[in-house]
C-alpha cells in the first residue's frame, strides 16, 4: 500500500524551492511557523509563471493518473494539461479540486485586514497579505486563531495529489463563474449542466466523501448553492475550511489505498 502522506506532500516544495533567480523573500520556506504555508501560497501567487507553472501540470499529476487509467497518447496541439482514456471520447483537463484563493481572500478581506482594500493587482494584493499575515495571526484569538490555523493546512493541501482532479475539457476555467471554485458546488453544476454521471465520477475518482448516502452532493456550508459567500462568520470559515481539509485527507487515503498506485513515488 501507498503511503498517505504521499498524497498529501505539497507540490509546491518542489516547484521553485531552489531556483536561485527568485528574491530571497519569495522562496519556498520550510519554517515551522503556524503561517509557513499560506506564506508559501503568497510566494507561489507572486512569483513570475516562467517559474511557478500551474501545479495541476506538474508531472507528478500526469504520472498519478496514468497510474490510475489506460492515456492514449497526446495528439499534436494537445495543450499540456489534456487527458486522453483509452477507448473513450472523453477529453478530460487537470484542475485543482478545492481552490485555496477564493476563501481565503475574502476571510482576510473580512476578518483579519483592517487597512488597505484597493489594489493596483493581485500580486500586490498577495505582496501586501505575504508582508501582513503574521501580524494578524499574532492578534488572532481563539476560533480566529483556530481558523488562521486549518487555512495554514488548506494553504499546502491545495497542492497536492489528493487535491487534483481531471475535469471535462473547457471546464477549468469555464467553472469560476459557475462555482467559485467550491468543489460541491462544481459537482452540483457538473451534474446538472455538464450531464456528467457523477455516480461513475465518484468512485472513478475517490470522492466518495462528497456525497451522502442518497447521492446527493454533501454541500461544504448550508448556504450553498447561493454563491453569496460574503458576511460569513469565522466559525462559518472554520466550519468550511475544516471539512476541506477532511475530505482532501480522506481522498488521500482511498488514493493510498487503492492498490494501483503501490511503489508510486513523489
Amino acid at each position: 500500500m501507498a503511503e498517505k502522506e504521499i498524497f498529501l506532500r505539497d507540490l509546491k516544495s518542489v516547484t521553485f524551492a531552489v531556483d536561485e533567480t527568485i528574491e530571497p523573500d519569495l522562496r519556498y520556506s520550510e519554517d515551522s511557523s503556524e503561517t509557513s504555508n499560506i506564506k508559501n501560497w503568497l510566494r507561489y501567487r507572486i512569483c513570475p509563471p516562467r517559474i511557478c507553472n500551474d501545479c495541476d501540470i506538474d508531472e507528478r499529476v500526469f504520472r498519478m493518473y496514468e497510474h490510475l487509467f489506460d492515456r492514449d497518447e497526446p495528439q499534436e496541439g494537445d495543450e499540456e494539461r489534456l487527458f486522453r482514456l483509452k477507448n473513450e471520447m472523453i477529453i478530460l483537463e487537470t484542475d485543482t479540486m478545492n481552490s485555496f484563493a477564493t476563501i481565503f481572500n475574502q476571510f482576510i478581506r473580512e476578518h483579519c485586514n483592517k487597512g488597505q482594500s484597493k489594489f493596483d493587482t493581485y500580486k500586490d494584493r498577495d505582496r501586501y497579505f505575504l508582508n501582513n499575515i503574521d501580524d494578524w495571526y499574532a492578534e488572532s484569538q481563539n476560533i480566529k486563531l483556530e481558523c488562521l490555523k486549518e487555512f495554514n493546512k488548506f494553504a499546502a493541501y491545495t497542492h497536492c495529489l489528493a487535491n487534483m482532479i481531471l475535469v471535462p475539457k473547457g471546464y477549468n476555467v469555464a467553472r469560476y463563474n459557475r462555482t467559485k471554485d467550491y468543489w460541491d458546488l462544481t459537482l452540483i453544476d457538473l451534474k446538472e449542466n455538464r450531464r456528467l454521471n457523477v455516480e461513475i465520477y465518484k468512485v472513478r475518482f475517490f470522492l466518495m466523501e462528497w456525497f451522502d448516502t442518497d447521492g446527493s452532493v454533501k454541500k461544504l456550508h448550508e448556504k450553498h448553492p447561493s454563491y453569496e459567500e460574503k458576511g460569513l462568520k469565522v466559525e462559518d470559515y472554520l466550519k468550511v475550511v475544516t471539512e476541506i481539509n477532511c475530505r482532501i485527507e480522506a481522498r488521500a487515503k482511498a488514493l493510498a489505498e487503492c492498490g494501483k498506485l503501490d511503489g508510486f513515488e513523489f
